[in-house]
């Protein structure tokens, strides 16, 4: 999701008075946090922040949301890790759109998606707006959050439609990865695709 904005405001900034900015968070108050950090610095003219899921389709999702550790939110139940961390969490519904639908009628060149495990859902959901000549995507990944099978998947189809994969190393240099590179990463990496 959005978060508080760091990112919004870094691509808003990149963007440029032509460019405008798309943000969406389940969490509602990320999505206060992000609008003020965008309005503030200047950007509310030329960003949009939704409160909404990005998913695989439209519907409605319960979103548990951490009150303390609130980057920590999430699609899957985190009430397990909160609880060790002494913090609570608040689980509620949230409507969902996919990605194809969350940009229809955009010319989107480029995507950051790092949404605490939802990422391959995220990504089933935008086959139209991956298409896209000269889109670039950066990707949180991280496989221990996916279901069984969904880092294959996630890899096999992306790299069908003619990315390549760059671990974004910590110099902000990128290493490129092959499938079995990526299938063996443990933990989390920042992916940067292109094709």
């Amino acid at each position: 999701g959005a978060n508080y904005g760091w990112n919004s405001l870094l691509m808003d900034q990149q963007a440029g008075a032509k460019g405008f900015v798309l943000c969406a968070d389940a969490n509602p108050r990320m999505v206060e946090l992000c609008r003020r950090s965008l309005s503030v610095n200047g950007f509310a003219a030329t960003s949009s922040v939704s409160h909404l899921a990005i998913s695989s389709k439209a519907g409605t999702l319960t979103f548990h949301a951490p009150d303390m550790y609130m980057g920590g939110a999430s699609l899957s139940d985190v009430s397990g890790v909160a609880g060790t961390l002494g913090d609570t969490v608040n689980s509620f519904e949230v409507n969902a759109l996919s990605l194809d639908e969350f940009t229809a009628g955009q010319d989107v060149d480029f995507i950051k998606i790092d949404c605490e495990g939802a990422e391959p859902a995220i990504l089933r959901g935008g086959h139209r707006t991956l298409a896209a000549p000269g889109i670039q995507v950066l990707l949180e990944y991280t496989p221990g959050n996916y279901k069984n099978g969904e880092p294959q998947e996630m890899i096999d189809t992306l790299s069908g439609e003619g990315f390549k994969f760059f671990n974004v190393q910590l110099d902000s240099s990128l290493q490129q990865l092959n499938r079995d590179q990526l299938l063996n990463i443990s933990g989390w990496s920042e992916l940067y695709l292109r094709r």
